[in-house]
């Protein structure tokens, strides 16, 4: 992989989101910005070959066949896992994992992944628009709180987890 093409690819990054912080392993850049109603993006590379390289799990956008990888499901939402040439960017949705009751874990959940080679400052920063409207879009109001709540703190699409204990009678 080429150094030069993951440096143009971080310092992207970081200019589009200058306000994010910042968090780097082997293989990945991640810069968080706007909490849980904000984005993630990732910068994704190949730090070596075979069997410890890094893949990336790009849902099915209408990707022709032949450029298809090894495919799994995820959830209800059938992705990719492709070896990655080159330096890619994910924009990535704020969630929580559940570990169990009382029991959250931050996460993110991959919403959109593009080339970096193919990508300018312009189109980084409107996906990554695009992908908070995304995640705004995923808030609902509680109907007994009228908290604005998102989707991996409610039971369904009215009621929060804090008045579901309250209210309907849920325990967790």
């Amino acid at each position: 992989m080429d150094g030069a093409a993951i440096r143009r690819a971080t310092a992207l990054a970081a200019a589009a989101l200058p306000d994010a912080t910042r968090e780097e392993a082997s293989g990945v850049a991640e810069f968080a910005s706007g909490g849980e109603r904000g984005v993630v993006l990732r910068v994704r590379w190949m730090e070596a070959e075979g069997e410890g390289a890094a893949r990336a799990e790009i849902p099915l956008l209408g990707l022709p066949p032949d450029q298809w990888g090894m495919s799994r499901w995820e959830g209800e939402r059938e992705s990719l896992v492709l070896p990655l040439p080159e330096p890619v960017f994910e924009v990535r949705l704020p969630t929580v994992i559940w570990l169990g009751p009382g029991t959250p874990i931050p996460g993110s959940r991959l919403w959109r992944a593009i080339p970096a080679a193919e990508t300018t400052l312009e189109r980084l920063r409107s996906l990554i628009a695009k992908g908070r409207e995304a995640r705004r879009r995923q808030f609902r109001r509680c109907r007994f709180c009228g908290e604005m709540v998102p989707p991996e703190h409610r039971i369904d699409d009215s009621c929060c987890h804090g008045c579901a204990t309250r209210h309907p009678g849920v325990v967790f």
